[in-house]
C-alpha cells in the first residue's frame, strides 16, 4: 500500500540533540501504532545511534556501545532544563573523524566512565552543583567557539546545577532546580553571544 509520510523536524541537525535519529524514531513509533510493533528485534541500532533510546520505554538511561546498550536510571531527577542552540552546527561525522585523532588509543577506560557517570547522578540528585559536565569533544569546539565559555559563565551565575555540550554539539544545555525563576533565567542566558534560539523544559 503506497504511503506518504510527511515528518515536520523541530530539532535542528548538527547540535547533538539527536534530530536525525529523532526522524526515524518518531517514523519508527508511528509505524509500530499503526502496522504493529515489527516482529524483528534490535533493529533500530542499524538506523541510527539515538534510535534505540528514543524509541525505548526510559525517561532517562546510561547508554552505551554505539546507543543499543540502554541502563534504565530509576533515580527520580527533576530539573528545569534550557537548551541553547548556537548559530553554528557540529556536523556528525566529523566530529567523530577529529576525535578519533586526537584520542585514539587514551579512551577512558569503560569502568572509569561508569563511576564518573554515577558520581554526577549521585550529586544531581542530591542537589549539589556538578558544573561543567564531562565531554571528550567539547575541547574541539572550544577551539573554534570561544562563545561557549560565555555561555557557560551565564549558566553558572545564572544558578545551573550543571551545563554541558549535548552530545558531539554544537547545542549546551544547562540544569536548574526545579521551580526556579526560568523567566529570569532564560532572559539572561539569551544575551550570550551566538545563541540563535533557545528550549525550555520543566
Amino acid at each position: 500500500m503506497p504511503t506518504e509520510i510527511e515528518l515536520f523536524k523541530a530539532i535542528p541537525p548538527g547540535t547533538g540533540l539527536g534530530a536525525g535519529s529523532g526522524n526515524a524514531a518518531a517514523l519508527v513509533e508511528w509505524a509500530g501504532r499503526t502496522f504493529g510493533k515489527p516482529k524483528r528485534v534490535g533493529f533500530e541500532k542499524k538506523i541510527g545511534a539515538d534510535v534505540p533510546f528514543l524509541c525505548g520505554s526510559s525517561d532517562l538511561s546510561r547508554v552505551g556501545g554505539i546507543g543499543e546498550r540502554l541502563e534504565p536510571i530509576l533515580q527520580v531527577l527533576r530539573f528545569s532544563v534550557f537548551v541553547l542552540i548556537p548559530l553554528w552546527r557540529s556536523e556528525t561525522r566529523q566530529a567523530y573523524r577529529e576525535i578519533d585523532g586526537r584520542l585514539s588509543g587514551r579512551w577512558m577506560q569503560e569502568e572509569m566512565a561508569l563511576e564518573e557517570s554515577q558520581r554526577v547522578l549521585s550529586d544531581l540528585a542530591s542537589g549539589r552543583r556538578v558544573g561543567l559536565l564531562p565531554n571528550d569533544f567539547l575541547p574541539i569546539l572550544l577551539e573554534r567557539h570561544d562563545e561557549y565559555r560565555e555561555i557557560f559563565g551565564l549558566a553558572e551565575r545564572t544558578g545551573a546545577l550543571a551545563w554541558g555540550l549535548s552530545g558531539s554539539g554544537s547545542a549546551v544545555f544547562a540544569l536548574f532546580p526545579a521551580g526556579m525563576d526560568s523567566e529570569g533565567c532564560g532572559e539572561i542566558l539569551a544575551r550570550a553571544k551566538g545563541v540563535e534560539r533557545i528550549l525550555y523544559w520543566e
